[in-house]
């Protein structure tokens, strides 16, 4: 059973996310802020993430950055998960300020479908 966490600090686009993911056979993990992930991540005892879902405009640790300090912290944990940045800004913008390295995105709003989509076309090789 594939493994993601999703970091948004919209409670509301927090759940959608996980129970969408977790009707598709996934185990969800979610936090709110950058520092509840970074914590929760360093607690982790089970296999790694396969997948991160982050929000870009999340501030990072210690109030700095984006998406990708936060990416950055986790990482040392789960350091193969693939990344999703999804932002209300458009992709030149959340580029421009530092796409991590790797990373998938999709604009908000998006649809349950438009979601699942992107998720199965990043973990292709891992999901049959």
């Amino acid at each position: 059973m594939p493994a993601a966490l999703v970091i948004e600090r919209d409670v509301v686009v927090r759940n959608f996310i996980r129970t969408l993911l977790m009707a598709q056979g996934f185990e969800m993990l979610d936090a709110a802020s950058a520092i509840e992930a970074i914590k929760l991540c360093a607690s982790l005892q089970d296999p790694p993430l396969d997948l991160i879902i982050i929000d870009h405009g999340l501030p990072g640790p210690e109030g700095a950055g984006h998406s990708r300090a936060v990416v950055e912290q986790i990482q040392r944990w789960s350091s193969a998960a693939s990344i999703l940045v999804i932002s209300d800004c458009s992709y030149q913008a959340v580029y421009d300020d530092g796409l991590p390295d790797g990373a998938w995105f999709l604009q908000k709003p998006f649809t349950a479908v438009q979601l699942v989509d992107m998720v199965k076309n990043i973990l292709r090789p891992n999901i049959q």
